[in-house]
């Protein structure tokens, strides 16, 4: 786009040059006086802005980035008849960057040139052909592509007096500054994009650029319709749907409209299905509506933790409420929120409690011993409102369609039944069985030849016969202790024996088996403990002592193939010799306490 302009004496910067003979044919460049340059004053010496003349330069108030503007730079300066007029000029950002681009118009009168300065090329527009006739030129600028800020046109413009030398003539030297435009952008934001009728938006300008004007339309059905402030107050709409807002920014450098569509809308209406259901306790009421937009909650009449539902914001979901007690009756509310935020009204589903069948579960004998039954009754309680017939079944035991059932548990457990009634509503009732489980009894030495037990209130003694796999009663043995000795001459006699014995509890358990061939008399056990072998294991003196005893006793050493290593021999309460030279291994000290024969094993190791 080109605008022209016609003269209006304005301050930019300008080099004119008109140098006698010299620069007639074409303007000098690198001479507008501009930062890292000369001046026409140089060659035209003296008279700078001294004569009565002026230069005049049509520059526009702004200019846009990127727009051609037809100028005219004027010398102004008739003081010699027979003179002549010429300029020179050149235009610059505030880094001193050349800033747009010039065009000659009338290349007989005008030139375009470049030159270079600290290694930035410039471009000069001055005159060409100089003479007394021309003293005005006309040329096109085209502003930088981007706002780079105030440009500064250096100017020179000269008169000079024809006289063919470098004195008496007039040079004008001046600067002129334009400024970039600044056209509105009109823009605007939105307090919220979509609304829910009833409620309010709020527009706020973020136009840029000089505006002092603002027009603002805010579609069908706004309250208010119209505003003309930057910043208007809450708008309301009277109908749901999409509103298209518009907003004029106007100001100096321009006029810009910008558009925006909102949406409005209605709040949903909600209506649940089924309005009533119908729940026993302990199962689950299902939760559902057929929408798939927005968001949903659910909530109950009840506390927060009674209410169980799964998945409170689900559009299908379930709840096991907590039914209190007295309570037969609960609300669950919905509410329907759309992506707009619109709230629905609150409708709600009534959930009906069912009365759940009222039993107990009764064992006939609720401790039992290893061995017995007992029979588990399902008894209906008389504050049961639940309707008949009834169905049964039994968590563990396989049994039947059946309220009363007989068991013979090995171990204490808990026993389940299920009452189902004609509603379909469920309940478990349990009862626990124990079952005594018995710890071994050992039976015990008790010194000389007793052996006895130490718990329960009534004896019996056996023989086992392990062929037969039968027990022999030993007649007469019914205390908690037995003499052992002659019993090899009893009727039915055995080497093993047990204790049937009948508890505190009433339960009759057995002993563990006793062998008779395992009794080890107490004085055998006096002189085994009483003999000491040390040290052991050796590799050279080896003592043997028998502590208590007031006699003699014999001893000699064997090897495991019970070849003898050192011969039999006697000695009182202790004896002892070296193993230095013996072989290393394991031998067998044999002693001799009144007739009796006891064995220590010996460890030779190698001598040191």
């Amino acid at each position: 786009m080109r605008i022209i302009y016609l003269a209006a004496a304005m301050f930019v910067g300008v080099i004119f040059l008109v140098a006698g003979t010299t620069k007639i044919g074409t303007a000098p460049i690198l001479r507008t006086n501009a930062p890292g340059e000369a001046s026409c004053g140089g060659c035209h010496s003296g008279n700078i802005n001294t004569g009565s003349g002026s230069v005049n330069f049509n520059l526009p108030a702004k200019y846009n980035p990127g727009q051609t503007y037809t100028l005219n730079f004027e010398v102004d300066d008739n003081a010699f008849a027979s003179g002549r007029h010429g300029f020179t000029m050149t235009a610059l950002d505030g880094s001193q960057t050349m800033a747009g681009s010039f065009m000659a118009l009338n290349a007989g009168t005008s030139s375009v040139q470049t030159g270079t300065v600290s290694g930035a090329q410039r471009q000069y527009m001055g005159h060409k052909n100089a003479s007394a006739s021309t003293d005005d030129w006309t040329f096109e600028w085209t502003a930088p592509a981007s706002n780079v800020g105030p440009v500064t046109f250096y100017t020179v413009g000269v008169h000079s007096n024809g006289l063919n030398n470098t004195s008496g003539d007039y040079v004008y030297q001046q600067t002129f500054t334009i400024a970039p435009a600044s056209p509105p952008q009109a823009d605007f934001g939105a307090s919220k994009m979509a609304l829910c009728l009833g409620e309010t938006v709020t527009f706020t300008d973020s136009s840029q650029g000089s505006i002092n004007a603002w027009s603002w339309s805010f579609g069908a059905d706004a309250s208010p319709a119209t505003s003309m402030s930057a910043n208007p107050g809450p708008v309301s709409y009277a109908t749901p749907g999409t509103k298209t807002i518009t907003l004029i920014a106007a100001g100096a450098d321009g006029v810009d409209t910008v558009t925006m569509v909102i949406t409005v809308e209605e709040a949903p209406t909600l209506m649940l299905s089924p309005d009533t259901v119908y729940n026993c306790s302990g199962t689950p009421v299902v939760l559902s509506v057929p929408i798939l937009s927005g968001t949903f909650e659910w909530s109950c009449s009840l506390p927060g933790s009674d209410c169980q539902i799964l998945d409170p914001n689900a559009f299908s979901t379930s709840a096991t409420p907590n039914w209190p007690s007295q309570i037969d009756q609960i609300l669950y509310f919905g509410q329907l929120t759309s992506q707009a935020g619109c709230a629905s009204n609150l409708d709600s589903i009534i959930v009906l409690r069912n009365p759940t069948p009222e039993f107990q579960l009764v064992a006939e004998d609720s401790f039992l011993c290893p061995g017995e039954g007992t029979s588990l009754l399902l008894e209906e309680l008389g504050s049961n409102e639940a309707p008949g017939p009834f169905e049964f079944s039994w968590v563990i035991g396989g049994f039947g369609d059946v309220d009363s059932v007989f068991i013979q548990p090995t171990v204490s457990d808990q026993w389940t039944a299920l009452v189902t009634d004609a509603n379909g509503c469920v309940d478990s009732f349990e009862v626990t069985v124990d079952v005594f489980e018995p710890q071994p009894i050992s039976v015990n030495e008790l010194g000389g030849s007793m052996v006895g037990v130490d718990e329960g209130v009534s004896f019996a003694w056996f023989f086992i016969n392990a062929t037969e796999d039968t027990l022999v009663e030993i007649v007469g043995a019914n205390m908690s202790t037995l003499n052992i000795d002659g019993l090899d001459t009893l009727p039915g006699y055995q080497a093993d024996i047990v204790a049937e014995i009948v508890l505190e509890n009433g339960c009759t358990v057995r002993s563990e088996i006793f062998g008779l061939a395992q009794i080890i008399s107490s004085l055998e056990k006096k002189w085994l403990q009483a003999i000491e072998l040390y040290p052991n294991p050796s590799g050279d003196l080896v003592r043997l002592s028998v502590s208590e005893l007031e006699q003699d006793f014999e001893w000699e050493v064997l090897d495991l193939q019970g070849k003898q290593v050192l011969a039999r021999q006697s000695a009182y309460q202790e004896a002892e010799w070296t193993v230095k030279d013996w072989t290393p291994g394991i031998y067998l000290v044999q002693i001799w306490i009144e007739g009796n024969s006891y064995f220590q094993k010996l460890q030779v190791q190698p001598s040191k």
